[in-house]
């Protein structure tokens, strides 16, 4: 189990964040479903993925999460909760394939 694993089930705080869209994302504020949080520098795609893609800065994110060591994170929410955890590296074809393998 990873250190960042912990923060499986985990409920998403209230706080706003900063899209890289230029908009801000209030995280408990996401809506229903699934979403996947990237918090990490650069482009992340997730074509017919059945999630919507958020990009937030992964330092802001994660000191949001109390976890202020951690550089960057995907993670996959389902109606305000964590549900699965991805280093910031993970490629995107990767949590596709996730997304497909587990459907909400």
């Amino acid at each position: 189990m990873s250190d960042v694993d912990e923060l499986i089930a985990v409920v998403l705080p209230d706080v706003a964040l900063p899209a890289t869209d230029g908009s801000t994302v209030r995280l408990t504020e996401l809506g229903t479903g699934r979403t996947v949080l990237h918090a990490s520098e650069g482009r992340f795609e997730l074509p017919d993925a059945g999630a919507a893609l958020v990009g937030v800065p992964g330092p802001e994110l994660a000191r949001a999460l109390g976890r202020p060591d951690v550089d960057g994170l995907t993670l996959v929410v389902h109606d305000g909760r964590i549900e699965h955890v991805f280093a910031s590296d993970t490629p995107p074809v990767d949590v596709n394939a996730w997304l497909r393998e587990h459907p909400a």
